[in-house]
């Protein structure tokens, strides 16, 4: 019963209560795990950071929450326009992380347009128009989990400073 108990409590860490996702905790060990994966067997991946452009805005306006109910929505979308394969993990507020297996069908810069195009006026469209920023990048032999988040980070950042409802790669 204990041991249940633990093998729950331990799943339930692993999830956003909001989203109902997988949570950063548990996209962190699945990132290390990539990496691993990908290092023994030489098959890089993609990797993708999706941010809301002026989610604060939404709160200001709207409220908390609505704010919830649109985090909810994106999660909904974005679990059904991602690959075959992909994970996809609610990673901090109104940003979010997607690994995305190589594929020989779409190109990285393909997903992330199919992504975006999932959330970008979909989500409320009747009052406010809520459009994401996107930062990706492909692991690289050798590469640590450390550093490929740090890589697509730098490229979601880009894609802001570029005046946001972009897409950069690292």
């Amino acid at each position: 019963e204990l041991g249940r108990m633990a093998h729950t409590l331990e799943r339930l860490s692993l999830i956003d209560p909001l989203t109902n996702l997988p949570n950063r905790r548990a996209g962190q060990i699945k990132l290390l795990a990539w990496c691993q994966s990908a290092e023994q067997k030489q098959q890089p991946f993609h990797i993708f950071q999706l941010d809301l452009d002026d989610f604060k805005t939404v709160n200001d306006l709207y409220g908390q929450l609505i704010g919830d109910e649109i985090l909810q929505l994106v999660g909904q979308q974005l679990r059904s326009v991602i690959p075959s394969g992909s994970l996809i993990y609610r990673w901090l507020d109104d940003n979010f992380i997607i690994l995305c297996p190589t594929s020989l069908i779409l190109m990285p810069y393909d997903i992330a347009e199919k992504i975006q195009h999932a959330i970008n006026g979909k989500i409320m469209p009747s009052t406010l128009s809520i459009t994401c920023s996107i930062g990706f990048s492909s692991w690289q032999a050798k590469q640590s989990s450390e550093d490929l988040l740090h890589n697509v980070e730098d490229a979601l950042l880009s894609a802001k400073h570029a005046g946001k409802n972009c897409i950069k790669t690292a």
